[in-house]
């Protein structure tokens, strides 16, 4: 149900996003203001978020990631950078302190 009509709970919580805070700041005039564009800005949001998802599931399907940010993808960078401070390479297994390494390597060589 709410994947048929996400873009409509999309607009209806921008209309009401908008119209606070354009009431609040301009008064009734920002309350119309705020509600149009909050709905506007609320479906693209979702539409966005949408086919986003799409193309991480089309992805997923044919067995490539691409560039997309995949969960856990900054915690492996970190510990990546980890085990090159301590001159191991990548196909080693991960030592405790790999990531505490990784954070304060930051940017600096071996």
């Amino acid at each position: 149900h709410i994947d048929s009509k996400k873009y409509e709970y999309g607009g209806s919580t921008g209309v009401i996003a908008g119209a606070t805070i354009g009431a609040a700041t301009l008064g009734p005039i920002g309350l119309v203001t705020g509600a149009y564009l909050g709905s506007v800005s609320g479906r693209k949001i979702v539409e966005s978020a949408s086919k986003n998802a799409e193309r991480r599931r089309e992805g997923e399907e044919s067995g490539r990631y691409g560039s997309q940010y995949r969960f856990g993808d900054i915690t492996r960078g970190v510990v990546s950078r980890g085990k090159e401070s301590r001159g191991a390479s990548g196909n080693e297994g991960y030592q405790f302190g790999d990531f505490t390494r990784g954070l304060f390597n930051r940017g600096k060589g071996k």
